[in-house]
């Protein structure tokens, strides 16, 4: 059987009660993303932080921001974690905030505790420890 004759076979559910048959729209899942915000290392992503982020730092800086970013952003283990997703001005907000505070922390930006995104010489895999130019 060829792949579109495949494709055409596929079973889709049966909504079994009207509440249940949602447009397609509203039954595609969210996509939430996080950013991790701290003194990682950067061929250790896993590892616990170097050293802790400045909490006071963070709580500055977000009073510059809408009141809403706050309650995506936490501090867990010593760095920052912030919750956003595609689309959406608060959630636009939200990763401006955790870009702004790993540039002027100082420290790494990690999308989903796996990828090096700030500073650009880490998310190229330099390697390079932040400080030590």
């Amino acid at each position: 059987m060829s792949l579109s004759a495949q494709a055409t076979n596929i079973r889709r559910p049966l909504c079994v009660k009207k509440a249940n048959c949602l447009p397609e729209r509203e039954t595609q899942m969210s996509f939430v993303h996080h950013t991790q915000v701290g003194h990682f290392d950067p061929k250790s992503l896993t590892s616990p932080v170097t050293r802790p982020i400045d909490p006071g730092h963070v709580a500055r800086l977000l009073e510059e921001f809408p009141e809403e970013v706050a309650a995506h952003v936490t501090l867990r283990d010593g760095y920052a974690h912030c919750n956003w997703a595609i689309g959406g001005s608060i959630w636009d907000a939200v990763r401006v905030f955790a870009y702004r505070l790993a540039r002027e922390a100082g420290c790494l930006a990690v999308e989903n505790r796996h990828l090096v995104t700030y500073p650009p010489q880490a998310a190229r895999g330099e390697g390079r420890a932040l400080g030590a130019a």
